[in-house]
């Protein structure tokens, strides 16, 4: 689904709770916890960065209805217990319309149940995990594909096109990793097969080495990783030192791409990422085309405000952001 999509939906929602929490003649209100510091922070200024770009594009062309979009943020560093204060404060101090863009399967876990006993939206976060698909509910709207869609692209990938059936799993050890490895277990399942070795690491961590003594033995064609950027490239790096350099990695998407790859210094070589969305450099792609676009325009301003602390309110508030962008270069 298309950002603008959800811009739509957001506005239909906008006609059916106009003078409810949130949502004024002038504004909406919405939440953002992400990881802003640690070792997920790429994932959180990416998700932040992108979605301030099309919130500037949105308000410099009138907003919703007339209606500009105001996006508070909070550090939540990929831990749940932040991600409950943060949210706490989102809704009972901030008075948010809605929650939008957490990052992570383990800070969404906690932030769900606070936003439906509240009557919340929770839109759009970036987690392919099943519990925000089922069961189905009115007040979760999900952007991206589930996990169990990506595991078994994966595994279709390793064992038709590569013809591998020694598959290993590395995976994070909390509600994110689980989701994966449940994933992979039911993909091999489906095709009869079983997987040869599992391990884990433990969240915000790089302790692999217990896993990759675990793995390594099992001698597997390939591993898939669930997993954040930097522990999967330490996995990677560790491994083909203690000799698995004709072993292939699959990594789902939430793993961040450009992260890994930069944290892996380019050397990519049987590194496989599974995509859920059109490759950002494809500007053959309409929507992707539209992105750039969008985003060149507005990023250098967003980057620069960040160090301000007032940084969501002047972003809000500024009318031309164009001169605003000017002004700071």
């Amino acid at each position: 689904m298309k950002l603008k999509n959800i811009i739509a939906l957001v506005s239909i929602a906008i006609t059916c709770v106009l003078g409810q929490t949130g949502v004024n003649d002038n504004s909406i209100v919405l939440g953002q916890s992400v990881a802003l510091k640690g070792p997920a922070k790429a994932l959180g200024k990416g998700m932040n960065t992108g979605a301030q770009a099309y919130f500037s594009y949105i308000n410099e062309k009138g907003g919703v209805h007339g209606r500009k979009i105001k996006l508070l943020v909070a550090d939540d560093k990929y831990e749940p217990r932040k991600t409950i204060k943060n949210t706490n404060k989102f809704i009972n101090e901030d008075k948010v319309f809605a929650l939008f863009g957490e990052v992570g399967t383990p800070t969404s876990k906690v932030a769900v149940p606070i936003a439906k006993e509240a009557g919340v939206p929770f839109l759009t976060p970036f987690t392919g995990a099943e519990f925000l698909r089922t069961p189905l509910s009115p007040l979760i709207v999900n952007f991206r594909g589930s996990y169990y869609s990506e595991t078994d692209a994966l595994v279709e990938y390793f064992t038709t096109t590569k013809g591998f059936n020694r598959i290993a799993i590395l995976y994070q050890n909390d509600g994110y990793g689980k989701a994966g490895l449940n994933g992979v277990l039911k993909a091999m399942k489906k095709r009869g097969l079983s997987l040869v070795a599992q391990d884990h690491y433990k969240r915000n961590t790089l302790a692999i080495q217990k896993a990759l003594k675990t793995i390594k033995a099992a001698k597997p064609d390939a591993v898939i990783m669930i997993g954040a950027y930097k522990p999967c490239a330490t996995f990677i790096k560790q491994a083909r030192k203690a000799g698995m350099n004709n072993t292939y990695f699959g990594n789902i998407s939430f793993v961040g791409s450009k992260a890994l790859i930069k944290n892996l210094k380019g050397n990519a070589t049987n590194v496989i990422i599974s995509q859920t969305v059109p490759l950002p450099w494809d500007t053959s792609n309409l929507a992707v085309k539209e992105y750039q676009k969008i985003f060149k325009k507005y990023k250098n301003y967003i980057l620069n405000q960040r160090q301000n602390k007032n940084f969501v309110w002047v972003l809000w508030q500024k009318k031309n952001i164009q001169t605003a962008t000017t002004k700071n270069k």
